[in-house]
């Protein structure tokens, strides 16, 4: 079929938006009515001819188009997100509107979809309220406060909930047109399937529900199966673009268990979709789809980004020189861990994890246990990679790995019993890293931070950081590197953590020679950390300054002169409601 014809574009030929679509060169190869009533032309006028000539973008500065589409349009559809831009319609007028995208690949090749909407738009509830058929669906809405609700939890059966994968990207995409038009495919597949006196129902933004009576979860897996086929068949029949699989999980439920066979559903249906970390006790960690994906691939390809992340790689014999530095690291280890004191059978999350001193040295896997989950996570693939080849060679199949920084946990808000790092706060801006733990942990779930919060220069320090000084005063910054106790408690309340225990004490550090102390600043980045505020040119003549001076100090100081103290501080809170 010719794929400038409309009848191959159904779901953008009738959008109440402009919709246009091109192929890979940007070439025009179909607009909708709506798209050629705003701007003035018809397909076959503009079919052929460049996008960015025929829809008139105000480009935003001098960029040019090839340059504002590789640097800012293609990033954006890729995540997406929208781009707002000027357009000039067929009135003359600008029109600020933002342009939604995603590639929609063909028999015939693969095409950009873009369409149109004017900022600020307010979106439309879809869903209709209680006690009324949906109209999307022609499904009954299901929730506690329906009769219906309340004469199945009286009865034994079994449920399957479907939930409709990436329905608000198609939304964002085409309008809430095309998604009502999906669900209405899905709704007819459902209610198809559905034996006598069984009820097909809506129970979500995306949800459906089919509650059979007297059969048992695996009778239902089998509708299910007959539901998905059946969607998928319909789906392709009506030409839909892009079409959400429909994803299902099933639960036996008895009289008063209907809630909970509800969350059951749920639980199979995330872990169908793999994105789900379930502890035998109770507990889960729902992964995003990054995370999911992200936990194929232990260790992963990501890079860290961040000022002062660990390199990807390991300097010779840093381990050996950390581990005479830090002489009681194991012992803090497990200090930590015994304050958090994490339930065994819960599901937690662990951030900045390194190579594993706190899961593994420290015990947190080992007080999770095998009934429970931990979601191990760290920036830097080459020690993640060296934390779980240990926790294989110990056994401990309960512990995830997924390369990921503090500030971006591909986890879903709300899930984890607990969240917890120890050593990491430094590397970040720690406000966002202690925000970022909130948002996965549950309510009256935990967090918990382990952090440096003062350290002690004595005079031989502060003459190997003269460079450092220097460099700061000269672009007007002040010296830091970690933050304050008082600081980090107002942090957590920022975010409606509630801080239950607090515990500082001194850790004594010695690196033992001038070369170790290079190996583990180097390693660690504590230089770049402290000049992460200016440009990047400045910062490398300052390291090798740094570093030249602690070799000539070092060579002229007695051992006891270079130790040093650091105050380190031990925070927990819980979430409030």
């Amino acid at each position: 079929m010719d794929p400038g014809a409309p009848a191959s574009w159904p779901l953008l030929d009738g959008l109440s938006r402009p919709a246009v679509v091109t192929d890979e060169q940007g070439a025009v190869v179909f607009v909708n009515a709506r798209a050629e009533a705003f701007w003035g032309f018809t397909l076959a006028e503009v079919a052929g001819r460049a996008v960015g000539e025929v829809l008139h973008v105000r480009l935003p500065g001098e960029a040019s188009l090839e340059e504002w589409v590789r640097a800012v349009v293609r990033p954006a559809l890729a995540m997406g997100a929208p781009v707002p831009v000027t357009v000039t319609g067929c009135d003359g007028r600008p029109h600020r509107v933002d342009v939604t995208g995603m590639w929609e690949t063909r028999d015939d090749g693969r095409y950009a979809v873009l369409t149109f909407s004017e900022q600020g738009a307010r979106a439309e509830p879809r869903v209709a309220p209680s006690g009324l058929r949906d109209p999307a669906t022609g499904l009954l809405n299901f929730h506690p406060r329906t009769p219906e609700y309340r004469y199945w939890d009286a009865r034994s059966g079994a449920l399957v909930l479907f939930d409709l994968d990436a329905l608000r990207e198609v939304n964002a995409l085409y309008g809430l047109h095309a998604g009502d038009t999906i669900l209405a495919v899905a709704g007819r597949a459902v209610a198809a399937e559905a034996p006598p006196h069984a009820l097909a129902a809506r129970c979500g933004d995306d949800e459906l529900v089919l509650i059979l009576g007297g059969v048992d979860a695996g009778s239902a897996n089998e509708v299910a199966s007959r539901v998905r086929v059946r969607m998928e068949q319909a789906a392709s029949a009506a030409g839909v673009l892009a079409a959400p699989r429909l994803h299902s999980g099933a639960a036996a439920f008895g009289p008063g268990s209907l809630e909970g066979a509800l969350q059951e559903a749920k639980d199979a249906l995330y872990q169908q979709r793999g994105v789900l970390l379930r502890a035998r006790g109770g507990g889960r960690v729902v992964l995003t789809r990054e995370g999911a994906a992200a936990l194929q691939q232990p260790g992963g390809e990501r890079t860290a980004t961040a000022p002062g992340a660990f390199s990807s790689k390991f300097t010779t014999g840093f381990d050996r020189h950390f581990r005479q530095a830090y002489a009681r690291s194991v012992e803090q280890a497990r200090e930590f861990v015994a304050f958090v004191d994490p339930e065994p059978g819960s599901a937690v999350v662990e951030v900045g994890a390194g190579s594993g001193r706190i899961t593994l040295d420290g015990g947190l896997a080992a007080r999770v246990g095998r009934e429970g989950q931990l979601l191990v996570t760290d920036p830097s693939p080459a020690q993640l990679q060296v934390a779980r080849n240990r926790a294989e060679e110990l056994g401990f199949d309960w512990v995830r790995f997924v390369c990921a920084p503090v500030e971006a946990l591909p986890v879903a808000p709300g899930t984890a019993d607990l969240c917890l790092g120890s050593t990491f706060l430094h590397f970040t801006e720690p406000s966002e890293a202690i925000r970022a733990m909130a948002r996965v942990v549950r309510v009256g779930g935990r967090v918990a931070v382990s952090a440096g919060a003062d350290i002690e220069w004595p005079p031989a320090w502060q003459e190997i950081l003269a460079p450092v000084y220097r460099a700061l005063e000269l672009h007007g910054q002040s010296f830091a590197l970690f933050t304050p106790r008082p600081a980090l408690e107002e942090a957590f309340q920022a975010v409606g953590l509630v801080v239950d225990r607090a515990v500082q004490s001194t850790e004594r550090v010695d690196y033992g020679s001038a070369e170790g102390a290079v190996a583990v600043w180097r390693q660690t980045r504590l230089v770049p950390l402290m000049l992460r505020r200016l440009p990047r040119e400045a910062t490398r003549a300052v390291e090798e300054a740094f570093e030249a001076r602690l070799r000539d100090v070092w060579e002229a100081q007695a051992a006891e002169d270079l130790m040093l103290n650091i105050s380190v501080v031990h925070l927990m809170g819980h979430r409030e409601g």
